[in-house]
């Protein structure tokens, strides 16, 4: 059988116990997909954290390398403005060689031939200006001076300043060093003793993941098993009760068939019973119609051998009226019996079967067909003796013609 075909001979009943067996079926599907999405998210979840975990390992050995660069690249930057200094130091001593060179290089003063003072005023004044241009040059020079021999105490200072610096920093990289490497190895050990813990984890969810899936699996088989069982039994039950509603049918069948043949012969018994007693009726009111006959004719020559001579009345009425009055009475009294036998008879055909004999005689048109109806409590199934029925009938019958 199909898993969604549906017999439409089935009852209210199982449609609905069929459609309940599979919204069953469909819960336990449903809390099955639900535990193994649960899961799902229960792996994804740790793998989440785990990522997370990694992420924050590697922000921590990125700050630890750039404070380390940072150490290392600071002695380089002190070398470099070492460097410049020295650099314009020299460069200093430069210009002062080249401003000595342009001294040395100018003409010195000289006398000038008769009737050119305007030229020795001029060459006067131009000597005034060298001399204090050498004036001015020699101040800047010694303004140099002391400014170079400043700067080179200073360059001297920051020389033993950055030796014992140079120094200072050998030691604090020497203990950095030390430091790093005990860092180093301290995180060595807490990155293999959480590696160790993550594996440990790690295994001890596998294996708790197992146990839940195999649980979840046995859970699941179980289900299924019951499931296919309930399923089993259902179609087992729904078998013999198909097959049962099958012999019900097929015996209510046979029994109606054999009740409507009882039927029908009790109907037929019925009307040859009634035929009988119209006919012991007609056959008695045909012989009271001779004998009032005979009567008549007797009277009749009666009265003619008495010479027409009036007979005595009784009560006024003559011998042959009153026999004639006697024969129309009996002859309307047997028509009122035989009327209302008839009726009697009709009705119990009607009426009477269903409350005495326990059964239906069917519709008007003869077809003996009818619901099934299940018999009396404490019957002995007497209602089904046709014989029974028969003997009652023509009790019926009797009284009927006792009364008339």
């Amino acid at each position: 059988m199909a898993a969604g075909y549906i017999n439409p001979g089935y009852t209210k009943s199982e449609i609905r116990s069929l459609y309940a067996h599979r919204y069953s079926k469909a819960v336990a599907d449903y809390e099955v997909l639900l535990n193994h999405r649960r899961l799902v998210a229960k792996l994804t979840e740790v793998r989440r954290l785990k990522e997370a975990e990694l992420r924050k390992l590697t922000e921590a050995a990125y700050r630890q390398c750039a404070t380390r660069n940072r150490e290392l690249y600071e002695s380089d930057l002190n070398r470099f403005y070492f460097q410049d200094l020295k650099a314009q130091i020299e460069m200093n001593k430069q210009i002062k060689k080249t401003a000595q060179s342009i001294e040395d290089s100018m003409p010195s003063g000289k006398s000038l031939p008769i009737g050119l003072e305007e030229e020795d005023c001029a060459k006067k004044l131009t000597n005034e200006m060298k001399e204090r241009a050498r004036a001015f040059l020699s101040e800047n020079e010694k303004r140099k001076a002391m400014l170079v021999e400043k700067k080179l105490s200073e360059a001297e200072e920051m020389n033993e300043q950055v030796k014992l610096f140079e120094k200072e920093k050998q030691e604090a990289l020497i203990k950095a060093r030390e430091n790093q490497m005990n860092l180093r190895n301290m995180l060595e050990k807490q990155m293999v003793e959480r590696r160790k813990e993550l594996q440990r984890q790690k295994e001890q969810e596998d294996n708790v993941s197992s146990m839940l899936i195999a649980n979840d699996l046995e859970i699941y088989s179980t289900q299924q098993a019951r499931t296919e069982q309930s399923r089993t039994q259902s179609y087992q039950r729904l078998d013999e009760y198909l097959q049962y509603v099958r012999r019900f049918q097929k015996d209510k069948e046979i029994t109606d068939k054999l009740r409507e043949e009882e039927m029908k012969k009790i109907a037929e018994h019925v009307m040859a019973e009634d035929r009988r007693n119209r006919r012991q009726q007609r056959e008695a009111s045909r012989a009271l119609e001779r004998e009032v006959r005979e009567t008549q004719i007797k009277q009749m020559k009666d009265k003619a051998e008495s010479k027409l001579k009036q007979d005595d009345c009784v009560h006024g009425i003559s011998i042959l009226d009153q026999l004639f009055t006697s024969s129309d009475n009996e002859t309307r009294r047997i028509k009122q019996n035989e009327k209302k036998l008839i009726e009697d008879l009709k009705e119990q055909i009607r009426t009477r079967t269903a409350e005495v004999y326990s059964t239906d005689w069917g519709s008007a048109a003869g077809d003996f067909t009818r619901q099934y109806r299940p018999p009396p409590e404490g019957s002995q199934y007497e209602y089904l003796n046709p014989w029974r029925k028969s003997n009652l009938i023509k009790q019926d019958s009797l009284s009927y013609c006792n009364e008339g």
